[in-house]
């Protein structure tokens, strides 16, 4: 199957939208993860002045916080954008099995993305600890919840199981776009990649 015209690509700001939330949702999961390990720590030595990447956990948490609720916002904006302006999967003749897959992908995708937002904010309400989330320091955000132990716990469970379920879909996502580059050569991969479409203009 010869490669789709180059031309056949989302909108410019749909890409950098895409690439922007990817990469920090990336970072989210995995400082997410150090955190709950320096946390454990703490606990475990009594040394709370433990830091993560240089930043003291009290800190740590805020920035993460703080960036999970531009996240979220992020998203309600791309999937809104895409709602509103009825925008659609550039058109590469794939099966009606594999639109359906895509479809079911992204409907998880969605799902998972916003409920990590949602949900480690939820289990900041809950904290017995009564901390506040401040937005980067500038806006306090309310908590919806009371303080309740076991709810938090439960919540904490579903942030990260939800973490690693978003990796998981977020791989099984990645390994599909490279197969239809490699094995279909559909140009679904490089709809999504300017650089490469710009490479392929030259060529």
């Amino acid at each position: 199957m010869k490669p789709r015209p180059v031309s056949d690509t989302w909108p410019g700001w749909f890409i950098a939208l895409h690439w922007v939330i990817a990469l920090m949702l990336s970072v989210m999961i995995g400082v997410g993860i150090v955190m709950v390990a320096v946390e454990e720590t703490a606990a475990e030595t009594g040394d709370f002045t433990i830091k993560v990447f240089g930043f003291p956990l009290y800190q740590a948490y805020q920035l993460h916080k703080s960036v999970g609720l531009t996240l979220f916002w992020l998203i309600v904006l791309r999937l809104g954008l895409r709602l509103t302006l009825g925008l659609t999967a550039p058109s590469h003749d794939h099966s009606r099995l594999e639109r359906f897959v895509a479809r079911t992908v992204q409907i998880v995708l969605y799902a998972l993305m916003l409920s990590m937002p949602l949900t480690g904010w939820l289990m900041a309400s809950s904290s017995p600890l009564g901390l506040p989330t401040m937005w980067f320091g500038l806006v306090n955000v309310p908590h919806p919840l009371g303080p309740d132990a076991a709810r938090e716990e439960i919540l904490a469970t579903l942030h990260a199981l939800g973490g690693y379920a978003l990796l998981a879909i977020a791989g099984l996502h990645a390994a599909a776009a490279l197969k239809h580059h490699l094995v279909d050569r559909d140009g679904t991969l490089t709809a999504m990649l300017p650089p490469l479409r710009h490479l392929e203009k030259r060529q």
